[in-house]
């Protein structure tokens, strides 16, 4: 992921990818699972959260969105 906002409080990340339709993700800090956010609750995120499924097959730009008031992320299909 690219860091696209680093306005203090509000850090935002973003990538674009092809993601398959059926399958589950979570984010996780440094390519390792001790830090990870997930969630099933709408767009929020917690630590160690639930997976989050992808509903179909596509190319989607996933943002991730960091701040005091609480993280979540948003997921668009391209």
């Amino acid at each position: 992921m690219t860091i696209t906002n680093l306005e203090k409080g509000k850090y935002e990340w973003s990538i674009t990818l092809n993601l398959k339709g059926g399958k589950h993700f979570k984010f996780r800090e440094n390519d390792n699972w001790n830090v990870s956010l997930g969630g099933s609750n709408g767009n929020q995120l917690s630590y160690d959260g639930g997976n989050i499924l992808v509903t179909e097959n596509g190319l989607y730009t996933v943002k991730l969105k960091l701040n005091p008031a609480g993280y979540s992320y948003t997921i668009s299909k391209e």
